[in-house]
């Protein structure tokens, strides 16, 4: 694993209960409210680590990023099932980049050339086998609101409208909570 994968594996461990509970994380309201505490903004992970907090090795993420990761730890999935399902979650991100494309009017060789740069440039797009809740599942969300929204402008079905705005929720809760960090030492 890369190192950022070891780390997103052992906050998984909790479970896909503690993970929507939150009952091993501080709220945001409270994580908010220790930014003002100056050594907490100094030293934000190894406060979060010491006390037991998953925010530490979730690296910030909301905990929806990690449910797949936990339920197929929870099912007794082996690595390279996991790795699968990963590759299953990258390979649809890069898909629905061509369809978004596809849908918004772009050219099929353009659109069908950029799905294919996103999966084996995977530096910049994160569509590796390595089981990066975050990333991977984050750029499908995204992948996926664009094409309901590129749907929507060109068939105007009300359908496609909700559907992104259910997509850009489940984006939203796989991000982390780093920018309020830079806010805070702002």
């Amino acid at each position: 694993f890369w190192s950022d994968t070891a780390d997103y594996v052992r906050a998984s461990h909790v479970g896909v209960r503690s993970l929507f509970f939150e009952d091993h994380s501080m709220s945001l309201v409270t994580f908010v409210d220790r930014l003002r505490d100056p050594r907490f903004r100094q030293h934000p992970f190894w406060a979060l680590d010491n006390a037991g907090d998953n925010l530490a090795p979730r690296h910030l993420h909301g905990p929806a990023a990690f449910y797949v990761l936990a339920l197929s730890t929870e099912l007794g999935l082996s690595h390279r099932q996991q790795r699968i399902i990963w590759s299953l979650i990258g390979a649809l991100g890069c898909a629905l980049l061509t369809a978004a494309l596809l849908a918004m009017g772009g050219g099929t060789t353009a659109s069908m050339g950029a799905g294919l740069l996103a999966a084996v440039a995977y530096l910049n797009v994160w569509t590796d086998v390595d089981p990066s809740p975050v990333h991977t599942l984050y750029l499908a969300l995204s992948m996926l609101t664009f094409t309901l929204i590129a749907l929507y402008w060109r068939l105007g079905r009300v359908w496609a409208l909700i559907g992104s705005a259910v997509a850009l929720a489940g984006a939203t809760l796989t991000f982390e909570l780093a920018p309020a960090l830079l806010l805070s030492v702002a």
